[in-house]
């Protein structure tokens, strides 16, 4: 934009950022402060279990995906151990 100025080209105005309507975000607040509470009383022990131990499988393959990567970039380098 400065750059612009300077050399007299025309200069865009910035597009205006969305305003949210303040109610709208106090009761989405309001009813995400509402929703753990009411989902945990809802579902059995072994059920919030069973949700918490498919996120964390899901979290440790995504990690392991992101490991082989980096192995395989470094076996394409030339090096086929971590320590070289």
């Amino acid at each position: 934009m400065v750059v612009k100025m300077a050399t007299g080209q025309p200069v865009e105005p910035e597009p205006e950022t969305p305003v949210k309507n303040p109610a709208a975000v106090a009761l989405g607040r309001l009813g995400g402060l509402k929703g753990g509470i009411a989902r945990k009383t809802k579902l059995s022990k072994a059920k919030r279990t069973a949700i918490a131990r498919k996120a964390v499988n899901a979290r440790w393959r995504k990690y392991r995906k992101d490991k082989g990567k980096q192995h395989d970039e470094r076996a394409s380098a030339g090096r086929t151990t971590p320590d070289s």
